[in-house]
C-alpha cells in the first residue's frame, strides 16, 4: 500500500491504473511510505524505484537492498533465572507416587495356608500393598523413587526463581499445592527468606490415598489469583500427575477450562500410567504444553528445565544479514537442543526441526565458520521466503 497524508492508502493495483496525484505548495514537502511485501527468498537482490513527475521537475530514485528476514531468537541456559513471574507447582501425591505396580506378582500358597497370598517376584522389596484389589496384578511395592523425584526438581525450581530481599517489592513467586484425595498448599515463597522453609516443607511431603484432581485445580487456580493481586507477573501452572483422576472427568475438565482462563498451564505426565488424554487435552493450555516423563529423576529433570527455559525469558528478533542469524555460544547435544519453528506462508506449523549436536552435518542447517573460536550460524537460504522461522537454543 502507499500512504499519503491527508488520502486513503492506495494499493499497487489502484495505484498502476488510477495513479496518486498530490498537491505540494512551493518550498514545501510532503512524505509518501510505501509498504512493500517481499515474496523472494532472503539475500536476493532487489530494488524499489520512485519516479517523481510534476511541474518543471522530474526526479527518480532507486532504492537497492538485499532480502533479509527477521527470527525470533531464544537463547538459554541451564542456571536460568525465572523473573517476573507468579508460580504455582501442583504435585500428585497419591499412593502411587511411592508405590510401583509389581512386574511379576506370584501367589505364594503358604504352608498348609498359612501365609498364603500375591507376593512380587523380588523378595528384596519391602511395603508389599494391594492398592486396588485381590488379583496380582494390583499389587504394589514401596519404591521412592518418583516422590522423591518430584521433590527434588521442584526445590531445584524454587532456588531458581528470582525472589525479592523483602516484602515491599515483588519480582516473582512461588507457591506448591500438593494433592491426593485431597488439595492442600505445601508453602509459598514470596521473598528470598522463604525459600528454605519451603523447601523443607517439600521434601516432608507423605503421599495418601487418591488421585483428586479438580480439588487441585481448583486450589491452583485460588492460588493464582491470590499471588498475582497487585502486580502484572506472567501466571504459570506447572501440574505433575502420574495416574488418571479418582473423581469425575467432567468436573476436572471444567476445573481445569476455569484454571486455564487465568494462567498459562503446563502440564506432566509421569510415569507409564498417566492419564495422556486428561493432561495433554484438556488440562495443558495446549498440546504443546504436555511433557511426558519416564519413572525417574533424569526425566523429570530434563522436563522441568524445558519448562523453566520456556517460562524464563522472552524471545528476541533479530535480523539476518546476508542471510544468516548469528548463534551466539551455542551448544548441542541429546539433552540440549536447538529446536527450530516453522510455520509457512498459510500459517501452518511444519514438523519441528531438532538438531543434537554440532556442527550439524544431517540436516546442515547450521553453518560453522572456522577459525581461532567456532562461530555458528543459521542458514536461512535453508527455507521458503515465505516462512516465519523461530528457534531456541542452550548457551555455554
Amino acid at each position: 500500500t502507499i500512504s499519503v497524508p491527508g488520502k486513503e492508502p492506495v494499493t499497487v493495483d489502484k495505484l498502476a491504473t488510477e495513479g496518486v496525484e498530490v498537491e505540494v505548495p512551493a518550498n514545501d514537502e510532503v512524505e509518501i511510505t510505501f509498504t512493500v511485501i517481499v515474496k523472494a527468498n532472503v539475500t536476493v537482490d532487489i530494488s524499489n524505484k520512485a519516479t517523481i513527475v510534476g511541474g518543471e521537475n522530474s526526479e527518480t530514485e532507486e532504492v537497492k537492498n538485499k532480502v533479509e528476514k527477521t527470527v525470533s531468537v531464544k537463547a538459554k541456559s541451564e542456571t536460568q533465572t525465572i523473573t517476573n513471574s507468579n508460580i504455582v507447582v501442583v504435585i500428585d501425591t497419591s499412593l502411587s507416587m511411592s508405590y510401583v505396580k509389581c512386574a511379576n506378582a506370584y501367589y505364594d500358597y503358604g504352608f498348609m495356608g498359612l501365609g498364603a497370598g500375591w507376593k512380587c517376584d523380588d523378595k528384596s522389596h519391602t511395603g508389599h500393598r494391594e492398592l486396588t484389589g485381590s488379583d496380582g496384578s494390583h499389587l504394589y511395592h514401596k519404591d521412592e523413587t518418583m516422590i522423591n523425584a518430584a521433590k527434588t526438581v521442584t526445590n531445584n525450581l524454587i532456588d531458581r526463581v528470582n525472589l525479592s530481599n523483602d516484602s515491599t517489592s515483588i519480582k516473582s513467586q512461588i507457591a506448591v499445592i500438593q494433592f491426593d484425595g485431597n488439595a492442600q498448599l505445601v508453602g509459598t515463597a514470596s521473598k528470598n527468606s522463604d525459600k528454605e522453609s519451603l523447601k523443607a516443607n517439600v521434601t516432608a511431603m507423605n503421599t495418601n490415598s487418591s488421585t483428586n484432581m479438580a480439588n487441585a485445580l481448583r486450589s491452583a487456580k485460588s492460588k493464582i489469583e491470590e499471588l498475582s493481586a497487585g502486580n502484572d507477573n506472567n501466571n504459570i501452572v506447572i501440574f505433575l500427575s502420574d495416574g488418571e483422576p479418582t473423581d469425575n472427568r467432567n468436573s476436572v475438565i471444567e476445573a481445569a477450562s476455569a484454571l486455564k482462563r487465568v494462567a498459562t498451564v503446563y502440564s506432566i505426565g509421569f510415569g507409564p500410567e498417566a492419564d495422556t488424554s486428561i493432561l495433554k487435552d484438556y488440562i495443558a493450555s495446549d498440546t504443546g504444553k504436555y511433557y511426558p516423563a519416564t519413572s525417574d529423576l533424569s526425566s523429570l529433570s530434563n522436563v522441568f528445565t524445558t519448562i523453566e527455559n520456556e517460562i524464563s525469558g522472552e524471545p528476541v528478533l533479530e535480523q539476518s544479514e546476508n542471510g544468516k542469524i548469528k548463534l551466539t555460544g551455542v551448544y548441542a547435544d541429546a539433552n540440549h537442543k536447538i529446536i527450530i519453528k516453522v510455520t509457512d506462508v498459510n500459517n501452518e506449523e511444519k514438523t519441528p526441526i531438532e538438531i543434537t549436536q554440532l556442527p550439524d552435518t544431517t540436516k546442515k542447517i547450521i553453518e560453522v565458520i572456522e577459525g581461532e573460536d567456532k562461530v555458528y550460524y543459521l542458514d536461512l537460504t535453508k527455507f521458503e521466503a515465505g516462512d516465519k522461522i523461530s528457534i531456541e537454543y542452550f548457551t555455554k
